[in-house]
């Protein structure tokens, strides 16, 4: 089984490197090719923070965020990738600032999302692919740190001014 998902994840991956979008941007010269956003899912009552695991790497713990569609702006791209990816809505709160990759040649904006309700098991789009998770907000640092942007936004959620909801 783990054979089976690793090689989904590669083809996966492959997939991504060679599509459309990715080759537009380069032939217009843009470095960065392509743009993305996501969320620091906070829980209203107790401040403890959603993971959900990797499509890539089941095992691993990751922080909801994916590619730009066009016409979409950063906000509006978070809240989609949230609602997709960890089965939860709620209020789009501060952005926690962009994580570019030069060698992926990604940006990712970051915000924070206060969650106001989690999405039934049945209903939510990528229920099938993904685990969730609460976790308060060092564990969720300790276990993004593996991705450089998703440890770089953990980082600024934590340092945060207090005043800043949630």
């Amino acid at each position: 089984e783990s054979l089976a998902s690793a090689r989904e994840g590669v083809l996966r991956a492959m997939k991504k490197l060679h599509s459309p979008e990715r080759r537009r941007n380069t032939e217009l010269g843009d470095p960065i090719r392509k743009r993305r956003a996501g969320t620091v899912p906070v829980r209203r009552s107790d401040s403890q923070i959603l993971l959900i695991s990797s499509g890539t790497f089941p095992n691993w713990w990751i922080l909801p965020a994916g590619t730009m569609e066009a016409g979409e702006t950063n906000e509006i791209s978070a809240v989609r990738e949230t609602q997709e990816e960890a089965g939860v809505l709620g209020e789009l709160g501060a952005c926690l600032g962009t994580a570019v990759n030069k060698a992926k040649s990604t940006s990712t904006v970051w915000f924070v999302l206060s969650v106001d309700k989690e999405i039934a098991d049945a209903d939510w789009e990528e229920e099938q692919l993904r685990r969730r998770e609460w976790v308060d907000a060092e564990e969720a640092l300790h276990r993004t740190a593996w991705k450089p942007a998703q440890l770089q936004a953990m980082r600024a959620y934590l340092q945060r001014p207090q005043t800043l909801d949630p």
